[in-house]
């Protein structure tokens, strides 16, 4: 079995504590230039990240975390939004979280473009398993 990265459902995070490496973060925001991995966050649609991204993976489908603006009902307007501009990109998936600011996509990196249009992503994670032990 591999570790998760991310434990992002309240109902995984208990188990998930047992898990080496659970809750680490995967990629680290870094400048263009600097040499670093790329994803981390982005800020209003900061188009920096996703041109990382797209330099990185080109036309590869990709699995990422968007954390959109709000709490609440706001979370989940702002999900519907989100979902609702990714299927419209053509991404494979786009699926909310209940309960979580979260919106999991599936896509080529170039579709992302269409949620930070949005203007309602926070930030943009991969999401991926660890490599075994």
């Amino acid at each position: 079995m591999f570790p998760l990265k991310h434990c992002f459902l309240v109902a995984l995070v208990a188990p998930c504590l047992a898990i080496a490496g659970c809750g680490e973060q995967n990629s680290t925001a870094s400048a263009p230039g600097n040499g670093g991995s790329s994803v981390g966050q982005i800020d209003g649609g900061d188009a920096s990240t996703i041109a990382d991204l797209k330099a990185r993976f080109g036309d590869k489908l990709i699995r990422v975390m968007l954390t959109v603006k709000g709490a609440g009902g706001e979370a989940a307007a702002a999900q519907r939004q989100v979902v609702a501009a990714m299927k419209t990109a053509g991404a494979t998936v786009a699926d909310p979280i209940a309960g979580q600011p979260l919106v999991v996509v599936e896509c080529k990196p170039d579709q992302l473009d269409a949620a930070a249009r949005t203007g309602l992503v926070t930030k943009i994670e991969i999401d991926q398993l660890d490599a075994p032990n």
